[in-house]
């Protein structure tokens, strides 16, 4: 006997582009990346964690929506670069996505509120090496050696000068202020792996003082764009198609369990 086949459509549900997940980084952490609740259930899509170089571009209207550069310009943000301090010594590493990121988690086992790490992952992790005479030099005046702080900034803008110059021009513009009293990098005093944090664009600080279980952190997901959605044969419904495809459901589930039942492409919503 033949199998019966159906014909089957894709359709499209508009998500925020950047949402934020408020309170203690490793506690946040899973929800951002899988999407899922603290009872599993799929509430969300999965996302990447913002990098300084969206941060940057998103403050200066480069991407996302007006709504956005409000947003992201007026709060501080952690971002998806780990703060890696020497456990032996006085360096610190700046490591973007780190792999110890993306297995932050309620039951993380933190020390001192961060993430502990050895000798041998410090070493082993690659990036921007603050060495013990500049990260000792930065814990004492944030503000001091601006052009290893413009480095910094340039490797946290992922080597894009004209964007790392733009952001630049766009904070001191805004406070009124030279750059050697603006973008300060805070280096760790304790040990432990946290997130660069971002302050807000009125100091625009980058912060290596945050600890993981702060119940300030903030996370900022991004979801990812659909490739190809449309070509694909994907459909944006409009309300009333929407009605139509959960009406069965609405008597019956909740709103979580609703949303596992819409499946499909998803756009970003600019």
């Amino acid at each position: 006997m033949a199998q019966n086949q159906f014909q089957t459509v894709n359709f499209v549900i508009p998500v925020r582009r950047f949402k934020p997940f408020e309170g203690a980084n490793h506690k946040r952490m899973p929800e951002l990346l899988t999407g899922k609740d603290a009872n599993g259930m799929q509430v969300d899509i999965p996302r990447e964690i913002i990098s300084p170089k969206q941060l940057m571009e998103a403050r200066l209207g480069r991407i996302g929506t007006e709504s956005d550069q409000t947003y992201l310009r007026t709060n501080y943000v952690n971002t998806n670069v780990a703060v890696l301090p020497d456990p032996n010594g006085d360096a610190v590493k700046l490591v973007p996505r780190h792999s110890l990121i993306y297995g932050l988690n309620p039951t993380s086992e933190l020390e001192d509120y961060n993430l502990p790490i050895t000798k041998d992952q410090f070493e082993a992790a690659e990036g921007f090496v603050l060495q013990p005479e500049l990260a000792n030099t930065l814990r004492k005046d944030p503000y001091a050696v601006s052009n290893r702080r413009t480095a910094v900034w340039e490797f946290l803008a992922e080597g894009d000068t004209s964007l790392r110059k733009a952001y630049e021009e766009d904070v001191t513009k805004t406070l009124e202020m030279p750059f050697e009293k603006v973008m300060c990098v805070y280096v760790p005093l304790n040990k432990g792996m946290r997130l660069l944090g971002v302050d807000d664009n009125y100091g625009s600080d980058a912060s290596g003082y945050d600890n993981l279980d702060s119940s300030s952190g903030r996370l900022v997901g991004v979801a990812p764009e659909a490739q190809g959605a449309q070509k694909n044969g994907a459909v944006t419904p409009n309300l009333e198609q929407l009605i139509d495809l959960v009406s069965p459901y609405v008597a019956q589930v909740n709103l979580p369990e609703l949303r596992k039942q819409l499946t499909g492409a998803y756009v970003i919503k600019e």
